[in-house]
């Protein structure tokens, strides 16, 4: 089972993650943004840089509940977000398997200032995770 592992350091598990705009000639590897992982998010979001970078057009405006129990308007995108995996080939030799799925996306209110995209439920529910002393371990 392909697996990816970190360190969950200061209390937030973040790792690189590839996002991309679907049906688009790009780039043999798609952009890379630091992600945090957030299992109390309903949703994937991504802030103002990654929309800028990808030039990605909004599909629509959704509301949402933040946790301020505020609601928001904002608008959502369809995008492409890869986690990559890294695992063994049959030779023994590593080489990186990326897990994504494209999704609808909402930007974030907010630019934060150590990570660019927010990996909800909506993506992670397709991934078995587990945390313990210190430690993220991903599995699909």
């Amino acid at each position: 089972m392909p697996t990816f592992a970190d360190n969950i350091t200061d209390n937030q598990i973040l790792l690189g993650v590839g996002v991309s705009v679907p049906d688009l000639e790009q780039e043999s590897q798609p952009p890379a943004f630091a992600a945090l992982v957030d299992t109390g998010a309903q949703r994937t979001m991504v802030s103002s840089q990654v929309v800028a970078h990808l030039a990605a057009t909004p599909t629509g405006i959704t509301s949402f509940l933040p946790a301020s129990g505020q609601p928001l308007e904002t608008p959502e995108f369809w995008l492409n977000i890869n986690i990559p995996i890294a695992v063994g080939s049959p030779e023994g030799r590593p080489f990186t398997f990326a897990s994504g799925q494209d999704l609808s996306v909402l930007l974030l209110p907010f630019d934060p200032p150590n990570f660019d995209v927010l990996l909800g439920m909506d993506l992670l529910q397709r991934y078995h995770i587990t945390m313990w002393s210190g430690t993220f371990v991903l599995s699909n």
